[in-house]
C-alpha cells in the first residue's frame, strides 16, 4: 500500500494517456465514421476492391496465387518473390508492405474512393505484367 498524499500534476504522467489534441482528433474521426452512409460506403468500396483484385488475379494467375482479406484490408498471396514485387510496386508509385508467407498487404484508408481503387488496380496489373 502507498500512503495517500496530495497529488501534484507533475507526479502523474503516461505515454498513452489522453491529451486535449488527441481527444479532439479522436472526436473528429468519430464524427466522420458515424456520418450516415460512411460505413456503408466503406463496405461498398471494399467489395469493389475485392472484385477488381480478383480480376487481376484471373488475368495474372501465374503471378497471383490468392486474394485474401475482408473489406479494405486485403492481401495478395504471390507465386513470385514478394520483395521483388514490392520493389516493382514502389517503382510504379504505389506503397504496400509484406505480410506473412509471400503476401503483399494492401490497406487503403477508409476514405478511399473507387477512382483510387481503379488507380491502384492499374498499378498492380502493370506490376504483374513486368514479371
Amino acid at each position: 500500500m502507498f500512503p495517500i498524499k496530495r497529488v501534484n500534476s507533475k507526479d502523474i504522467s503516461t505515454g498513452f494517456g489522453g491529451n486535449p489534441l488527441a481527444m479532439s482528433v479522436g472526436n473528429a474521426v468519430l464524427d466522420i465514421i458515424l456520418q450516415k452512409g460512411f460505413l456503408e460506403n466503406v463496405q461498398e468500396v471494399g467489395n469493389y476492391f475485392e472484385i477488381k483484385l480478383k480480376e487481376v488475379q484471373k488475368k495474372y494467375s501465374n503471378i497471383i496465387d490468392q486474394v485474401r482479406g475482408i473489406g479494405l484490408l486485403r492481401g495478395i498471396k504471390l507465386k513470385v518473390d514478394n520483395n521483388k514485387f514490392l520493389d516493382h510496386l514502389f517503382q510504379n508509385k504505389m506503397l504496400a508492405v509484406k505480410a506473412g508467407d509471400n503476401v503483399v498487404r494492401l490497406l487503403p484508408p477508409l476514405i478511399v474512393e473507387k477512382k483510387d481503387i481503379d488507380e491502384a488496380i492499374k498499378i498492380i496489373a502493370k506490376t504483374c505484367s513486368e514479371f
